[in-house]
């Protein structure tokens, strides 16, 4: 799966280009762009992760400190597209209405592209199985 989010990046890169056609910007930038919000999205997840870990190993010993650890991912959880969603403000410099929609749309064509590279790697990993 790391390989094939790393085919989806470029690929990210040119749904900015083409939902951001008129900001004359060039592809090197909405690539840097999508190269910033992968990077964001691993490292959040990789904290909603450890913190989900701690929270597991403290749930029978320290109920409340893994309720701290919980409420923690459960914010990472929601701050990832709310910070995806200020970042594309800023960079992009366009009112709240035109982002909101911008976004909405690139999040969904996304996570059609995330769903088809999930089961394409599925699939790949079926057929090179040995039997």
């Amino acid at each position: 799966m790391p390989q094939l989010m790393f085919v989806l990046l470029p690929i990210f890169a040119l749904l900015l280009k083409v939902m951001f056609l008129f900001s004359k910007r060039l592809y090197l930038e909405h690539l840097t762009v999508a190269l910033h919000s992968h990077s964001f999205i691993f490292f959040a997840f990789m904290l909603i992760e450890t913190f989900s870990t701690v929270s597991e190993k403290l749930t029978v010993s320290h109920p409340n400190t893994a309720s701290v650890f919980v409420a923690l991912s459960t914010i990472g959880l929601i701050w990832i597209p709310i910070y995806l969603f200020i970042m594309q403000k800023r960079v992009y410099k366009q009112g709240y209405i035109l982002t909101t929609i911008k976004f909405f749309v690139i999040s969904n064509l996304y996570l059609i592209l995330i769903v088809f590279t999930a089961m394409s790697a599925f699939l790949w990993g079926l057929a090179s199985v040995d039997v």
